[in-house]
């Protein structure tokens, strides 16, 4: 990689990334909004530059409520889907979970100001089946969360796969780490002639590992629909779920705003509640 940043150090970069993020939440919290998109434009440059997923999508994020608050939900929502993307991506690394980028937390906030942006759009324009993609999400963001309990409960999710196969897949998974930590070195000590030697190797073991899985998937259904598992779309649920005589309720709380999804059979409707520290103070308690 050809970078104009290669010459600094690993260190040194993410520090430069994080100056930049936290200036970006400063002004976006302090309303200047045009000023924190300069900050996190900057700060995602340079966290593309080293690599660093998991502060490219928190950046992503930070830039989507910004966007958001400029009443840009288009932007937003192209910002928060690649935020999104970026966690899904890490999510299906079952094999090595401890590798994972994103906690949990971060995650389901993500998914948060995915479904807000939905709804804003859907406030917008009604008729554009917004309000059920923002369903969806939330959906997904239960989903996500069944997966990583049963990941914490250290559950089998390989079984009746061909040892071999995942013998190669972890060692694959074990050479990227490898060739991943002797890139940061390489970058480290400014020794930059290596690094398109070491990107290739990585490229060339991605496309390996990414053939493998998939033909792990093609041959287990079973697999596939526990490491990448796909929610119930809004339709399905009204097909495969429900009856004349149930209706499903489903709510999503943040800390501004929550909603909540009433489907029935026949129809999806969806209303704005208040945020959750809101409802928690105004609720009876038993």
């Amino acid at each position: 990689m050809n970078g104009k940043y290669l010459r600094l150090d690993v260190e040194i970069l993410n520090n430069m990334a994080l100056a930049h993020l936290r200036r970006g939440y400063d002004n976006r919290a302090s309303g200047e909004y045009q000023l924190a998109m300069e900050c996190f434009q900057q700060a995602l440059q340079l966290s593309r530059e080293n690599r660093d997923n998991s502060s490219e999508a928190r950046i992503l994020a930070g830039m989507a409520e910004a966007h958001e608050a400029l009443d840009q939900f288009e932007l937003a929502r192209k910002e928060i889907d690649q935020a999104v993307a970026i966690v899904e991506k890490f999510r299906t690394e079952i094999i090595s979970p401890e590798h994972r980028i994103l906690s949990q937390p971060w995650l389901t906030m993500f998914y948060r100001i995915q479904a807000h942006t939905l709804m804003w759009l859907h406030q917008k324009d009604p008729a554009a089946g917004y309000d059920e993609l923002a369903l969806r999400t939330s959906e997904q963001s239960r989903l996500r969360n069944l997966i990583e309990l049963l990941s914490g409960l250290k559950i089998e999710l390989s079984q009746g796969i061909d040892a071999e196969d995942l013998t190669r897949l972890r060692e694959l998974q074990l050479k990227l780490e490898t060739v991943e930590t002797r890139r940061a070195q390489s970058l480290s000590r400014k020794q930059t002639e290596k690094l398109a030697s070491l990107d290739r190797e990585i490229e060339e073991l991605l496309r390996q590992k990414e053939l493998l899985d998939a033909q792990i998937r093609a041959s287990h259904p079973q697999y596939a629909a526990l490491k990448m598992p796909t929610p119930l779309s809004p339709h399905e649920i009204q097909q495969r779920l429900l009856d004349d005589d149930t209706v499903m309720i489903e709510y999503l709380l943040g800390q501004r705003y929550g909603y909540l999804w009433s489907v029935t059979k026949n129809s999806i409707s969806s209303y704005r509640l208040p945020g959750a520290q809101e409802i928690n103070h105004t609720a009876p308690r038993q």
